[in-house]
C-alpha cells in the first residue's frame, strides 16, 4: 500500500528545510511552536510554511490555516518569528487571517483609485452605458468621452479628479461650443456617481456640482412660409435627380407632417401604425412607449410605403438593405435640402419645432399640441394626460393643412399633391380628412344645386 503523505515532528530549523527531499508527501509539525509547520510536495517540489490555528468566537471555533510563506523565499527564522508574533495576536483575540485580508483589500483598493480615468471611462461606457441606457443616450456619451472627456483627462488618475480638472476641459470646451461643455459635465455627473458606487472614488466627492455651466439660449428656429415652400422644391429635386436614395426625402416630408423624432421616424415599424385610429403605438421612444395622433397626410406617406413592406416587425421606412435607415443617410439628404432650399442654421429638429409653432399659430391649445408631439415631461404630463386621441388627430390634421398650405400644396386636395410627390405619377387618391369625418369636395366635379327640389305638375 502507497503512503500518500507521512506526518511527523521535527523542529523547524534551516539546515533541516534544506536537506528535506522524499519520495512521499509530507507534512512535519514544530515541536516549539503550536500550529507551525511545513507541508513539502514531491510534484513540485516546494516547502511551504503555515501556521494552523483555532479562533474561538463565542460559541464557535474556527480553524484557520495561514500561510507564511515558501522555503527559502523566507528564511526559517523570519516564518518562526512571524508565527509567535501571530500566537501572541491570536491570543488577544485578533484574527491574523482577517488582518492581512482587510490590508489586502485596502491596498488594492488604493491601486485602483490610481487608475487612469481613461480605463475607469471605458469600462464604465462598455458595462454600464452601453447595456443599460437607450441607443442615442450611450451613443451621445461615446462621442463625448472620445472627443472630449479622454483627450483632456484620460491620465488622470479616477481619485485625483477635482474642480480644477474639470473646470480647465470646461472652458476649453467652451470656447468652440457651450452646449457640448455643458453637455460634458452632465455626462461626467453620471460617470462621477457611478465611480463612487463603485467604489473607485470616496462617496460624495463629486465635484461636478461645484462647477457653473454656460447660460445658453434654446433654439427657436422656425421655418417661414417661404422656406417650407423651398423645402418641397429641393425635395422634389432631389426625387428627379435620384442621386439619393427617396425614401430619405419620405422620412423628412413624415417628420414635417407629424413633428416626430427624426429617431421615431427611422425605426417607426408597421405593427406601430394603427392606421384604423390614425395612431403610431411606438413601443419605445426618447420618453418611453407612448401613442402619438397624426394626420391624414401623414397616414397617406405611410400607406405610398407599403408595397416595400416584407414583415410586420420591418420598419416603414427602410434602406435599401431592408433596415433602418441610418443616421448619416439621412443628414446627406437634409444636407441637399439646406443646400438647394437656402435654409441658413437649420437643422432637421427644428422642423419639430417648427410643427409645434405651426400648431399654436393656428390657436391649438398646447396640451393637444404636446400630446401630437409625444411629450413627457414633469411639467406637462399631468395636462396631457386627459387629453384623448380623437382631438389629437384633429389638431394633427389642422397642423398639418396649415404647413400644407404655407408650402402652397393646397392647389389640389393636399393629400393627393403630397401622394403624387412621392410617387412621382398622377394617379388618382381618395382624400379623406380624418378627425373630421367628411370628404374633400372635387374641384372637377359639378356643383350642386341647392333650395328646395321643384314640385312635378299633375
Amino acid at each position: 500500500m502507497q503512503i500518500k503523505c507521512l506526518y511527523f515532528k521535527k523542529k523547524l530549523t534551516a539546515e533541516f528545510l534544506e536537506r528535506i527531499k522524499s519520495d512521499n508527501d509530507l507534512q512535519i509539525s514544530d515541536t516549539e511552536v503550536p500550529g507551525y509547520h511545513l507541508r513539502y510536495s514531491t510534484k513540485t517540489g516546494r516547502k511551504v510554511l503555515y501556521l494552523n490555528y483555532t479562533l474561538r468566537l463565542d460559541a464557535m471555533r474556527k480553524q484557520r490555516n495561514l500561510k507564511l510563506g515558501m522555503f527559502p523565499e523566507i528564511s526559517a527564522p523570519i516564518a518562526r518569528a512571524e508565527a509567535i508574533k501571530f500566537r501572541g495576536q491570536i491570543l488577544n483575540g485578533i484574527d491574523p487571517m482577517l488582518e492581512r485580508q482587510q490590508r489586502l483589500r485596502q491596498a488594492m483598493g488604493e491601486q485602483e483609485k490610481q487608475i487612469p480615468l481613461k480605463t475607469i471611462m471605458e469600462k464604465y461606457l462598455e458595462e454600464h452605458s452601453k447595456p443599460l441606457k437607450k441607443a442615442g443616450t450611450s451613443r451621445r456619451e461615446f462621442q463625448l468621452a472620445r472627443k472630449y472627456v479622454i483627450p483632456m483627462m484620460g491620465s488622470v488618475p479616477i481619485n485625483e479628479i477635482n474642480v480644477r480638472h474639470l473646470e480647465k476641459m470646461h472652458l476649453t470646451v467652451g470656447e468652440h461650443t457651450q452646449v457640448q461643455a455643458n453637455h460634458c459635465l452632465m455626462f461626467l455627473s453620471y460617470f462621477l456617481n457611478w465611480c463612487e458606487k463603485q467604489e473607485y472614488r470616496t462617496l460624495g466627492t463629486n465635484p461636478v456640482r461645484l462647477i457653473r455651466k454656460f447660460k445658453t439660449k434654446g433654439r427657436d428656429r422656425v421655418l417661414s412660409d417661404e422656406e417650407y415652400q423651398r423645402v418641397f422644391e429641393a425635395m422634389d429635386l432631389g426625387r428627379r435627380t435620384n442621386l439619393l436614395n427617396p425614401v430619405g426625402f419620405d422620412i423628412l416630408a413624415f417628420i414635417i407632417f407629424t413633428g416626430c423624432r427624426s429617431s421615431e421616424a427611422k425605426k417607426l415599424t408597421w405593427d406601430e401604425v394603427d392606421f384604423d385610429n390614425s395612431i403610431l403605438r411606438l413601443k419605445d421612444s426618447k420618453t418611453g412607449a407612448k401613442s402619438i395622433p397624426i394626420s391624414s397626410i401623414a397616414l397617406d406617406i405611410i400607406k405610398a410605403a407599403l408595397p416595400k413592406k416584407t414583415s410586420s416587425t420591418s420598419p416603414v421606412f427602410p434602406n435599401t438593405h431592408g433596415k433602418a435607415f441610418p443616421d448619416e443617410g439621412l443628414a446627406k439628404h437634409w444636407e441637399f435640402i439646406r443646400e438647394h432650399a437656402k435654409l441658413e442654421n437649420a437643422n432637421i429638429h427644428d422642423l419639430r419645432h417648427s410643427f409645434a409653432t405651426t400648431g399654436s399659430m393656428t390657436g391649438e391649445n398646447i396640451a393637444v399640441i404636446g400630446k401630437v408631439l409625444g411629450h413627457s415631461t414633469i411639467a406637462t404630463t399631468s395636462r396631457y394626460t386627459h387629453i384623448n386621441n380623437i382631438k389629437g388627430i384633429e389638431v394633427a390634421n389642422n397642423i398639418a393643412e396649415r404647413i400644407a398650405k404655407k408650402a402652397k400644396l393646397n392647389k389640389q386636395p393636399t393629400a393627393q399633391k403630397l401622394m403624387e410627390m412621392l410617387d412621382g405619377d398622377d394617379a388618382e387618391t381618395e382624400v379623406e380628412t380624418r378627425g373630421r369625418g367628411r370628404k374633400k369636395k372635387d374641384p372637377t366635379a359639378a356643383p350642386k344645386k341647392r333650395g328646395r327640389p321643384s314640385k312635378k305638375k299633375s
